[in-house]
């Protein structure tokens, strides 16, 4: 049941809120900052939106809980100390150097180029779902469009469209982002990246990233849970390549 539109515009945000955290783990080097408020255990605010008795929030807390204790245990030494030793798990563990120095990087057309034939066509959908949202997130990075720190931030834009559109009482608008949202996250996002999650999980001992990855699959099981929040008597438009779009 949807709430009012100060409920919604507080979960929007609020899911903006991580997703636009989870992003910049996968797309940034944690800095002194960072490292220093994972140390104090200081970054659960974030995770509010969730009830702390739920499964996904179980999981997430426990990725949390990895993430710091990776650095009490683990990388001994002055805070920038961690933050080089993180600087080399990113590279070894979300970069995709080489198959005998980390596991696959988390590319959508990595994990699904058997269902596309070929990686161009899952970035061609993903550059014409990116157009017709109007993510502006294209033209300041230089990663590829299917990596996984870009989808995660293109559901921060989509949340913070909606979230504005609501406070600006723009319900039209507000549903529109919403629609957008389901359609990349179930099309996209769940069709690949708890897959990712789970392999990464398996494959990793414990540590900093395998904490994130934790993260990112018990927040992504959350998302999945809460379901379609809109009707089903949407319109549906398609673009030149075949993609569907609901309005």
């Amino acid at each position: 049941m949807i709430g009012s539109s100060a409920e919604v515009r507080a979960q929007s945000q609020s899911r903006a809120a991580v997703y636009g955290f989870l992003a910049w783990l996968f797309l940034k080097l944690p800095d002194v900052d960072f490292v220093a408020r994972l140390l104090a255990n200081d970054v659960q605010d974030s995770l509010q939106l969730f009830s702390s008795d739920s499964e996904s929030a179980s999981r997430m807390i426990d990725g949390l809980n990895g993430m710091r204790l990776s650095l009490v245990d683990g990388v001994p030494g002055t805070l920038e100390d961690m933050c080089l030793a993180l600087a080399v798990e990113h590279t070894r563990f979300l970069r995709g150097v080489g198959r005998a120095y980390g596991p696959p990087p988390p590319y959508e057309s990595l994990y699904r180029s058997s269902e596309a034939g070929e990686d161009n066509s899952f970035l061609l959908q993903l550059t014409e779902f990116y157009h017709h949202a109007q993510a502006a997130i294209l033209s300041e990075s230089a990663e590829r469009v299917d990596y996984l720190g870009i989808e995660l931030d293109l559901m921060r834009l989509l949340c913070d469209e909606e979230s504005r559109a609501t406070g600006r009482g723009d319900t039209i608008q507000a549903a529109h982002f919403s629609r957008l949202q389901q359609h990349f996250l179930h099309e996209h996002l769940l069709a690949w990246a708890p897959r990712y999650c789970e392999s990464f999980i398996s494959q990793t001992a414990a540590g900093f990233y395998r904490g994130v990855v934790q993260l990112v699959l018990g927040f992504l099981e959350a998302e999945a849970a809460m379901g379609d929040r809109h009707s089903d008597d949407s319109q549906v438009l398609k673009d030149s390549t075949g993609q569907v779009f609901e309005e």
